[in-house]
């Protein structure tokens, strides 16, 4: 911002408030996920083996993973090609 990048000023500025605060939200998402799966972990929940807690989390990290990814590539390296 003391640079004078904002969100209304240009697309440049739009785009990397709106996918770092996008980031931002999944994050915290996902911490929370770990978060419950921590919870469940400490009451002895997972002593007779995986449950869909576990897939569920897993399965959105992946994911997050997977689009991130995607995106890291069509828009930072995208730019260099």
């Amino acid at each position: 911002m003391a640079h004078g990048v904002t969100v209304s000023r240009n697309l440049f500025g739009t785009t990397f408030y709106t996918l770092t605060g996008l980031h931002g939200l999944h994050v915290i998402l996902g911490l929370v996920g770990l978060a419950a799966l921590l919870v469940l972990a400490r009451m002895g929940d997972f002593r007779r083996g995986p449950t869909a807690a576990i897939d569920c989390v897993s399965m959105y990290w992946h994911f997050v993973d997977v689009v991130w990814v995607l995106l890291f590539g069509i828009i930072y390296l995208g730019a260099i090609l």
